[in-house]
């Protein structure tokens, strides 16, 4: 069985973040943000929903990212929590 190739592009699918290959460049500081990675899986889940094969998905990979680190504050930890 070949699984379906389903990605995300940042900039044209969440331009309300006003990213540019998906990080937001300022000096030499670039971030990019965690609320758009998690809408990002949320769309990818549709997407792969509507292939009628979301319910064989046993395992969840992201790739792309040569480096990233996430902070989460008090207020994201418990946001994270009541994730279902």
């Amino acid at each position: 069985l070949a699984a379906p190739a389903l990605s995300v592009n940042f900039d044209a699918e969440f331009p309300e973040y006003g990213t540019r290959a998906g990080m937001n460049v300022s000096g030499s500081v670039v971030t990019s943000p965690v609320r758009m990675w998690l809408r990002a899986l949320d769309a990818l889940m549709l997407l792969l929903s509507e292939t009628g094969l979301l319910e064989c998905v046993k395992a969840v990979s992201f790739s792309g990212q040569q480096h990233g680190s996430v902070y989460w504050t008090e207020t994201g930890v418990t946001a994270l929590g009541k994730l279902r």
